[in-house]
Parts: structure tokens; C-alpha cells; sequence
């Protein structure tokens, strides 16, 4: 363990390197006298996850982590413990020490070097305050005692001294000192494709490592100097050193590999289990002459079943106009009409139809960034999970509620999460489920907003800081909603006593929201009768809902969804005498 601020160089003798050794070593010989320090720099060690990382978020403390096979990231570390080895097989080698000895060794070895070595005037022990600095040197004594342990003793301190002094000296520090740094040859931006430089190890003990290029690789995004990418599904935090960009003719060569791929479709779709496959792009087959009440058969309730596992798993990644229909199909995927099987193969064709639009993400920096979150509701369109109220009612009972968020600038816009699903309790009014479609929404909103501020910042932000910074937007089709949350003063009591808890909720958060927002637009200005604050919830016409399409059953042409989602557009507010 070394202090980067002053090099004080710790180390331990550890039984083993699981996580809750490390943990408990640090506990004990660093936090117990120095306290927990603000920044732990590791490496990717298995020992460093778990309890270990349990233990840095009780006591508060950032990870920040080497990319792989890149150890000079955190050269100071290694550095300073391959100093303290050298210095270790010097002495072994001039003292012979014992294995009674290793322990007052190994503390010797570390008073040496913490002592000796000068850092901007002071040594390392100095500049922490001299917390373990002794009121007497005791190297001077051993001519003079007669004990031999404590001879030993200071013959083992006089000479870990020598050989750190020697180690100083030694060419290979003195190259290292003059060492140039290196400089980064390339700005690789997400979305590049690289290669990354690798060391495999051998499986025959004795062989050297394997070096070797990996990819094509997709560039994701970036950690402080260093690259995460994608290779082959699977993600590795990669220094800038290792990473070149991939070259024309290893392109060409990958396009060759595309182009054969769709004889090889059916074998990537088969199951490896079972043998049998199911391209999610495929219809389910219906036996001709069954009418739309009656049961499925048995394959055609199988392949339906695996349709509509590929529509969930699309609709929940990149198509949220397949949300309500995947969401739909999976309620009836147990007990399957031939009307079910219908809808399921209308939806795998609009899936198709609309295979090139998906999720684009546009770069808009966190100052000056808002959320907007669009919410809907239909009343009674769906059938609930607990079929016994189906049938005492005889009628559809179910309410559909869906949100999508959206995180914007002015001009660009990039669609961050959305969810469509029935709602659990029966709705008496659509402005019931209007309410809990806004509750929904906006609670999603604030913990992505929180988690985004957070690992931002990297520490806690409470939600009125979390308000002054990024700004959320609500914006709902429903006048009652809208009238019901801007009416000044003590709200009307609604009929639905169920709602008074989601109402009285959903006008704190608006509030705490109003407050974020006129804090950043007006600083230290009061509210005012004639100036009050502005509650972000805003209302739009039925035809411009984008979250329309996540509970009803609607197609993405009927009014150009995609073209909206994808093109630039902003959301009119009025703020204090502006637009």
C-alpha cells in the first residue's frame, strides 16, 4: 500500500489474496491509523471485487481501477513495490534472514525506505506527520548491547538501510527516471473500430505468453485515460497504448465474412439443445381452417412462445414501438388463441418492416441537458394477470401504462429507457391511470437523473441538487391531470380516495422540480403572487403523445413515430417572460 501523495509505503504478509484478506489487511494496517483515504488506485484482480468493494463503499472511497495488461497506468504502485523487493533481496542475501525473522524484516524494510528516501525535502515518513516516528534511533546502540536479539535486530535495520541506498543507485531506477513518457497517437471516439493488444496466457507451463490482436472491436465509451470496448458481446477496459485503429484490409476482410453469412443464418438460429431454431424475423405457421377463438396446437403454441420471447427481447433493447404488443403477447403466450397467434405474427411483421430504425443516442453534455418524460394511459384495453376478475366482470378490466424519457438539448434528443406493462390495480377513471403513468414516469426519471449526477460527480446527490442541474419535464394528454396538478392552493379531493397518496406525491415531486428549475433560470429570486413558480408538467394534444404508441396498438406510420423520435424537435416552455 503506498500514499500517492507522499510515497509511505506499507506493506503486509498476506495468507492469501481473496477479497476478504485484502479487505481486512487494509483495515487493520492502513483506515485503523491513517483512516480511509479518498481514492483506492487497483489493478483487475479478482481480490479487489465483493467484500473488497463493499468495504470502499461503507467507508466511502472511490475505485479506480488499471485498464488490463496496462500496469504502468498505476506506475507510482508498482514502482515503489518493485524498490521495496529489490531492497528485500538484498538483504535476504547479505543477512540470510530466517523465517523467525520475516515479520521484523519486512518492517525494517519499510522504516528504511519510508525514512530514507527524500521527497521534496522530507522523506515519506516526515510528510504524514511523523506518525510513527520513534523519540530515539536505536541503530547506534548495538555495539553497546549485549543482547543478541536486539543485535540481530539492528543488524538487519543497518542493513536494509545499505541496500536501499543501493537500490537508489542501480541502473535500472536510473533508467526508469529517464524514461520518456508516452504520447497517444490516435483520439478514438464511440462507435471507432480497433483492434486491442493482448497477452495471452499459455496452456503449457513453461511457454511464453501469446501475443496477439483482438478484434475488430467496437469503442463504448471512456474511463478517465482509458477505453472500454466491445469485443465479441463482451466488454474490457483497455489502455489508450494497447488500442489501433482497425485497417481497411482487415474491413474488407470482415465485410467477406458478412456477405457469406446468410448460409450459415439458420445454424446461428438453431438452438444448441434442442436442435430446432426460430429466426425472431419468421411468422408462427397457422393450420389452415381453425377459426380465431380456438385454442393454438401444441407446435404451433412452441414456436409462438419462442416468437414471442425474440419480440420482448427487441422491444426492451432498441424498438419501443413493439412494447405494448410484446407486452400483450407475453400475457397470453400461456393459453394462445389463433387470434393471439394473429397479433403475435402482425407484430413480427411490423418488426421487420421497421428493422432499420432503432435507439440513437446523441452526445449533449450534462449542463445543458433536460429530461422529458412522455406518459399515457388507456383505460380498460387489456386483460389483467389475475384472470379471476376477468371473468366475474366479463369485460376487459386491465389499463395499459406506459412512459418514455428522453434526455435532450435543444435540437437533439436521445431516447434513454421506456417501459409499457398493465397496471396491477383496476383503474376507476383514466385520470387514475393517467396518474399512476405520471407517478411512474417521473420516479424512473429522477433515479436515472440520480444515477447519472452520481456517477458523474462520483459521490451522492441529494434530489434538490439533482433538481438545479438537470431539469425534468412531464408531458401528459390528460386536461384533468394537468388542471388538478397547476391549481393553486389545497387540491379538490378527488373521488378515487385510492389516489390521494399518488396525487399528494406527484405535487411534491413537481414542486421540488419548480423549485430546481427556478433556482437555475432565476438564482436567488423569490417567488411572487404575480410570479410563481412553474411546475414542469405540460400538456400536448392526443396527437402529439409519443408515448401514445406504448399502450394502444398502434403503427409507427400512422403519424411518422420514428421520423418524430429521430429528428431534431424541442418542447416549447414559457419561462419567465421567454420561450
Amino acid at each position: 500500500m503506498v500514499d500517492y501523495a507522499s510515497t509511505y509505503h506499507v506493506m503486509v504478509r498476506v495468507k492469501d489474496a481473496k477479497a476478504k484478506t485484502l479487505a481486512a489487511a487494509v483495515r487493520d494496517y492502513w483506515i485503523a491509523w491513517a483512516g480511509p483515504p479518498r481514492t483506492f488506485s487497483l489493478d483487475l484482480d479478482s481480490g479487489f471485487k465483493n467484500v473488497f468493494e463493499d468495504m470502499c463503499y461503507d467507508i466511502g472511497a472511490y475505485m479506480s481501477h488499471s485498464a488490463g495488461t496496462a500496469h504502468w497506468q498505476h506506475g507510482l504502485v508498482e514502482r515503489r513495490n518493485a524498490v521495496w523487493k529489490d531492497i528485500w533481496d538484498r538483504l535476504v542475501e547479505s543477512e540470510a534472514v530466517t523465517e523467525s525473522e520475516v515479520a521484523w524484516a519486512m518492517a525494517e524494510v519499510s522504516n528504511a525506505k519510508n525514512q530514507l528516501r527524500n521527497k521534496d525535502g522530507y522523506s515519506p515518513r516526515q510528510l504524514p506527520g511523523d506518525v510513527v516516528d520513534g523519540a530515539n534511533d536505536l541503530s547506534a546502540l548495538s555495539s553497546f548491547s549485549i543482547d543478541s536479539k536486539l543485535q540481530r535486530q539492528n543488524a538487519i535495520r543497518q542493513a536494509a538501510r545499505i541496500a536501499f541506498l543501493q537500490v537508489q543507485t542501480s541502473e535500472a531506477v536510473q533508467r526508469a527516471v529517464a524514461h520518456k513518457s508516452r504520447v497517444r497517437k490516435y483520439n478514438f471516439e464511440p462507435g471507432d473500430l480497433v483492434y486491442v493488444f493482448r497477452e495471452r496466457r499459455p496452456t503449457v507451463k513453461g511457454k511464453r505468453a501469446q501475443k496477439q490482436w483482438l478484434g475488430p472491436c467496437t469503442v463504448v465509451g471512456t474511463e478517465d485515460q482509458n477505453f472500454w470496448v466491445s469485443e465479441g458481446g463482451r466488454c474490457l477496459l483497455c489502455a489508450p497504448e494497447h488500442l489501433r485503429p482497425a485497417e481497411a484490409s482487415e474491413i474488407s476482410e470482415l465485410l467477406k465474412i458478412k456477405a457469406a453469412m446468410g448460409d450459415i443464418q439458420a445454424l446461428i438460429d438453431e438452438d444448441k439443445k434442442l436442435g430446432v431454431g426460430f429466426a425472431p424475423n419468421e411468422s408462427v405457421d397457422i393450420p389452415k381452417g381453425m377459426g380465431n377463438e380456438e385454442a393454438a396446437p401444441k407446435e404451433v403454441f412452441h414456436d409462438n412462445r419462442t416468437a414471442v420471447g425474440c419480440l420482448s427481447w427487441v422491444a426492451k433493447e432498441t424498438r419501443p414501438d413493439l412494447a405494448f404488443a410484446a407486452n400483450v403477447a407475453q400475457s397470453r403466450q400461456n393459453a394462445p388463441s389463433i387470434r393471439d397467434i394473429k397479433v403475435t405474427n402482425a407484430a413480427v411483421k411490423q418488426a421487420r418492416e421497421y428493422q432499420d430504425f432503432g435507439v440513437m443516442v446523441a452526445r449533449i453534455p450534462i449542463k445543458d441537458m433536460s429530461i422529458v418524460v412522455y406518459h399515457d394511459a388507456a383505460w380498460r384495453n387489456v386483460d389483467l394477470e389475475d384472470e379471476d376478475l376477468g371473468d366475474v366482470t366479463g369485460h376487459k378490466v386491465g389499463s395499459q401504462l406506459g412512459y418514455l424519457i428522453i434526455g435532450k438539448r435543444p435540437g437533439a434528443a436521445s431516447l434513454l429507457a421506456w417501459r409499457s406493462h398493465t397496471c396491477r390495480r383496476v383503474c376507476r377513471s383514466t385520470f387514475a391511470g393517467e396518474t399512476m403513468a405520471c407517478c411512474e414516469g417521473m420516479e424512473c426519471a429522477i433515479q436515472m437523473r440520480a444515477q447519472l449526477l452520481s456517477l458523474k460527480l462520483r459521490r451522492l446527490v441529494s434530489e434538490d441538487e439533482a433538481a438545479r442541474m438537470i431539469p425534468v419535464h412531464a408531458v401528459t394528454d390528460c386536461r384533468s391531470l394537468f388542471d388538478f396538478v397547476h391549481r393553486c392552493g389545497a387540491p379538490k379531493a378527488t373521488a378515487d380516495k385510492r389516489l390521494v397518496i399518488d396525487l399528494a406525491s406527484l405535487r411534491q415531486i413537481f414542486l421540488n422540480e419548480a423549485r430546481g428549475w427556478w433556482h437555475r433560470e432565476r438564482g436567488t429570486d423569490k417567488p411572487a403572487v404575480g410570479d410563481p413558480l412553474k411546475i414542469p408538467l405540460h400538456w400536448v394534444p392526443s396527437e402529439c403523445q409519443l408515448g401514445d404508441v406504448l399502450t394502444k396498438q398502434l403503427k409507427p406510420e400512422a403519424w411518422c413515430w420514428w421520423k418524430v423520435i429521430l429528428a431534431p424537435f424541442f418542447l416549447a416552455v414559457h419561462v419567465h417572460n421567454r420561450l
